[in-house]
């Protein structure tokens, strides 16, 4: 049986989709079956950015050039390979290819916001003949709403995260209370929810005059946000720290972590705060309601809820004992669900099922 996977980046940009993708390479070359052959292509990526110490892959990367790509996955698709597409803009391959009678079996993985809204009329028709893997409910469920794709065609498909015990120094100043936050600071990404975090200090500097904001993270929406600090006068609370090479020790040493957005599709720095049992605050929108359970894994605002959120930092400031369990709770969940081990045995369960099945949709 030949597994094709086709991606858009992987390691030439840093994101949620990018870092699926990489573990998505990692776990078909670790599937536990011998009478599989896989092949991994790259629209964006090249050659010589591959990192991964794999051993099964046969991996190609086109360097954006789109029609060598689709040259070669017509040369390497065969009626019977399974495919997967890693984004949903990668439709017009597996339409072409369904069209020339080469291929109709592959899943789509689908994250987020790209698969929010209606796709064309056209992109439907022929979308409804594929499969899905979302990685959230929510996801799924607007996905399936908007695009009239029947819900058994839709798997759940989370992200995961390994658990590691390495302990890391504290980079925080422990005299104050750390507040983190990481996310790419996007001018297209307004929804992620920092402005309102930055928001929160004039409610909460008198209860906490220790409070630090720290933002990790870099983007061109970092001025916008400087001046809604200036604009507050609570600039000495923020931190603005761009790209972080070495972030595991801010997520291990924070008292808690925020990033109340409305537009992830999982939001995968929740599991890195909850992997060392921190507190998460985060909107009640969007995939971040498959990890975030309020009250037991971490608490739920709704979105751009200034005194929701408020509070909440003032209740983790007040009583951190209390909100220790939640954060105990936290990750107690990542570790039965969200695990790379748990990666894993999901994607094995769709190969292994698709040897012996028959399509019919």
């Amino acid at each position: 049986m030949r597994v094709i996977f086709i991606y858009l980046n992987a390691f030439r940009s840093v994101g949620g989709i990018e870092e699926f993708n990489k573990k998505f390479i990692r776990a078909l070359d670790d599937i536990d079956e011998k009478n599989i052959e896989i092949k991994v292509l790259s629209i964006h990526d090249s050659n010589e950015g591959f990192n991964l110490n794999t051993k099964r892959v046969d991996y190609r990367g086109f360097n954006g050039n789109y029609l060598f790509a689709i040259f070669n996955l017509i040369k390497f698709v065969k009626k019977d390979s399974l495919l997967f597409y890693g984004h949903i803009n990668i439709a017009p391959f597996a339409i072409l290819l369904y069209l020339l009678g080469l291929n109709r079996k592959a899943y789509f993985i689908i994250h987020g916001i790209e698969v929010w809204k209606r796709l064309s009329i056209m992109k439907i028709f022929f979308l409804k003949k594929f499969k899905y893997l979302s990685v959230s409910s929510y996801t799924k469920k607007l996905f399936s709403l908007k695009n009239d794709i029947h819900l058994n065609n839709i798997s759940i498909f989370p992200n995961c995260l390994e658990i590691t015990t390495s302990k890391n120094l504290n980079p925080y100043d422990k005299s104050e209370f750390n507040l983190l936050t990481v996310s790419r600071l996007d001018p297209n990404e307004k929804y992620k929810g920092i402005d309102t975090l930055i928001e929160t200090i004039p409610f909460l500097k008198k209860r906490i005059p220790n409070l630090k904001l720290t933002i990790i993270g870099k983007g061109d929406d970092r001025k916008r946000l400087i001046n809604i600090a200036e604009h507050l006068d609570v600039k000495q609370y923020v931190n603005f720290m761009g790209f972080v090479e070495k972030i595991e020790g801010y997520y291990e040493h924070c008292d808690l972590f925020s990033l109340p957005s409305n537009g992830e599709g999982f939001g995968i720095v929740y599991l890195e705060a909850m992997k060392h049992e921190r507190l998460v605050i985060a909107a009640d929108a969007g995939g971040a309601t498959d990890v975030i359970q309020n009250n037991f894994t971490g608490k739920l605002c709704p979105y751009g809820d200034i005194k929701c959120i408020s509070e909440a930092i003032l209740a983790v400031y007040d009583f951190p004992k209390k909100h220790k369990k939640i954060g105990v709770s936290g990750k107690d969940f990542l570790i039965s669900n969200f695990t790379f081990e748990r990666f894993k045995e999901r994607l094995s369960l769709i190969i292994l099922e698709n040897k012996v099945t028959e399509w019919r949709i």
